[in-house]
C-alpha cells in the first residue's frame, strides 16, 4: 500500500500532536469569557487570574491539554480548549518540500513538509525563521522559503487580574467604555443596560437575568452606605419602577450603558439625576 507524501506528513504531524508536548513561543487569543488562569496544569490548581474573550496571552509550551503561559510575569497554565493560537500572516510557499522543524534551527527534528503553492499559517514572523501552525501543532520554517503577506502584528496585553473582589468586575466593565447603546444589545457591538451587566458578569461565571427589574431580584440586598465595587445598582428612570441597572465602580461612580444615542460610560451616581432616581443595590458575587 502506498501513501502520498502529504498524507505521510499529516500522519507524522498527528502522531506528534498525540504526544502533546511542544515548546514554542506564540500568542494565544481567548475565545470565551471567564477563562481560569491556573498555577499548575490541573483543574485542582489555584486560580491566579482570568482571561476574557479577545484577551491575548503569551504561550510558551503545550503540556497535554494545557498551555504553559506568561501571565503578569508568572508561569501559569490555561486549558487548550479556550485559547486559540493566532495567525499573524500568510506564508506562500515557493519551494518544493520545505521542511517544518520542531525548533528554529536546521538541526532540529523535521515533522512535516510544505509543497510549492501551499500557504502556511504563520503565527510569528522572524528575520530568519517563521513559526507556523502545521496540522494543529507549531513548528518553524526558514523565512527564505516563504513569501509573507497579509501580515498583522499582534501585541500581548496584560489581562485583568482576578482579585476575588468586585474590583476585577469594574476593571473588565471599563474595557467597554465607548461601546454604543443599542436597545436589546447584549454584545460588544452594542449594549443596553441589562445586556451590559449580563455580559460583564458572564465573564465571571455569574448568570444574570435579562432585564434590570429581574436582575434586582438576584443576589443579596445592599444598603447604599455599604456599596462596594462590582455591586449592581438600580434606578427608576421611567417613573414606573426599576428601569435601569449599572455597576458600582467605587467613589460614588457607576459604569453603565446609559441611553439611546449614548455609550457605555462612567457617571456620577451622586448627581442630582441619579441620586433622585436611585432605588437600591444587589451584590451577586459570592
Amino acid at each position: 500500500m502506498q501513501f502520498s507524501k502529504k498524507k505521510v506528513a499529516a500522519a507524522v504531524a498527528m502522531l506528534l500532536v498525540a504526544a502533546q508536548t511542544a515548546t514554542y513561543a506564540a500568542t494565544g487569543n481567548a475565545i470565551d469569557g471567564g477563562i481560569n488562569v491556573r498555577s499548575g496544569a490541573t483543574t485542582d490548581s489555584n486560580i491566579v487570574g482570568k482571561l476574557y474573550k479577545g484577551d491575548k496571552i503569551k504561550i510558551n509550551e503545550r503540556i497535554g491539554e494545557w498551555y504553559k503561559c506568561e501571565y503578569n510575569g508568572q508561569e501559569t497554565y490555561v486549558s487548550t480548549d479556550y485559547v486559540m493560537i493566532m495567525k499573524v500572516a500568510d506564508g506562500n510557499v515557493h519551494t518544493d518540500r520545505v521542511p517544518v522543524h520542531k525548533q528554529a534551527n536546521t538541526n532540529s527534528e523535521v515533522f512535516g513538509e510544505y509543497y510549492t503553492g501551499s500557504t502556511a499559517v504563520v503565527t510569528e514572523v522572524g528575520d530568519e525563521w517563521c513559526q507556523v501552525l502545521y496540522y494543529g501543532d507549531l513548528g518553524y520554517v526558514q523565512r527564505s522559503y516563504l513569501d509573507i503577506c497579509n501580515e498583522t502584528p499582534v501585541s500581548v496585553q496584560a489581562p485583568v487580574a482576578q482579585s476575588g473582589s468586585g474590583s476585577a468586575v469594574v476593571d473588565y466593565a471599563k474595557r467597554f467604555i465607548g461601546t454604543p447603546y443599542v436597545s436589546g444589545g447584549k454584545s460588544p457591538s452594542g449594549f443596553d443596560c441589562s445586556g451590559f451587566t449580563s455580559y460583564v458578569y458572564a465573564g465571571f461565571g455569574v448568570r444574570l437575568n435579562c432585564s434590570s427589574s429581574t436582575q434586582a431580584n438576584q443576589g443579596v440586598s445592599v444598603s447604599r452606605n455599604e456599596l462596594q465595587p462590582g455591586d449592581l445598582v438600580f434606578f427608576n428612570t421611567s417613573g414606573a419602577g426599576i428601569s435601569h441597572v449599572a455597576i458600582y465602580a467605587g467613589g460614588g461612580s457607576i459604569v453603565h450603558a446609559t441611553m439611546p444615542g449614548d455609550t457605555v460610560k462612567v457617571s456620577n451616581m451622586n448627581s442630582s439625576y441619579y441620586s433622585s432616581r436611585y432605588v437600591g443595590a444587589r451584590r451577586v458575587l459570592n
